[in-house]
């Protein structure tokens, strides 16, 4: 009898032991790139799992992230919960930013605002300075980081005005076929050129003036001088 009953015992315990034992089994999120430039990320989580542990927010210079979302679902966030294995995919939305004008000179610039993508068209913000030729704009203040191009910003910037001065032409006029010009900034002194002959040359004037052209300090200007002498300075 004692047998038989060790025998029962055996079986017993050997049927329990074959019972299949309770798994649950982790689902897999793909945090994916799609085309922007950043590394994607797979997670396990288990089967009613919030994101919230494992929810991260990709950088993208430009871009401001949005959340992430499930092909033509709605944005998610750190609290939703997920039951199968999903593929997420980040949203952003661009961002913009702002442009500062310094001139340096005479007038001024309102600032202009520009998304990420967009691009400055530079000639369109000329501005203007009396005696001088507007050469371009700068990113830095001292003038040597030439702006030629302002596109895919990633932060609030300043431009700064870079001006030359204005150029002109000085033109002795010594006959119809002979002229000699030399080339002047405003302010400049120039030294006037002498002719040999004729003889009695005294000095150079303006047309319709009999007074002579002072060559201390050039206006602001072309100029044209035509030589005076004693038998035409009656």
């Amino acid at each position: 009898m004692k047998k038989i009953i060790l025998i029962l015992l055996l079986l017993l315990l050997t049927g329990c032991s074959k019972q299949p034992s309770e798994t649950t089994e982790t689902i897999h999120i793909h945090f994916t790139n799609d085309f922007y430039a950043f590394t994607p990320m797979t997670v396990d989580v288990m089967p009613g799992e919030s994101l919230e542990s494992h929810y991260y927010e990709p950088k993208l210079p430009g871009y401001e992230f949005v959340g992430w979302k499930t092909l033509g679902g709605p944005v998610l966030n750190e609290e939703t919960i997920l039951n199968e294995t999903t593929w997420l995919f980040p949203v952003f939305e661009e961002k913009s930013f702002e442009i500062q004008f310094v001139t340096n000179g005479d007038t001024t610039i309102e600032p202009v605002s520009i998304l990420h993508t967009e691009s400055l068209i530079l000639p369109d913000y000329t501005p203007e300075k009396e005696g001088y030729d507007f050469v371009g704009w700068y990113f830095d203040v001292e003038l040597t980081q030439n702006a030629d191009q302002v596109t895919l910003l990633t932060r609030d910037i300043t431009l700064y005005g870079y001006w030359t001065p204005k150029m002109y032409k000085l033109t002795f006029y010594i006959s119809e076929s002979a002229q000699i010009t030399v080339d002047f900034k405003a302010g400049d002194t120039v030294i006037p050129y002498e002719p040999l002959y004729p003889l009695d040359f005294i000095g150079w004037v303006e047309a319709d003036s009999d007074t002579l052209f002072d060559f201390s300090s050039m206006p602001q200007r072309d100029v044209v001088v035509y030589m005076k002498t004693d038998s035409n300075s009656n």
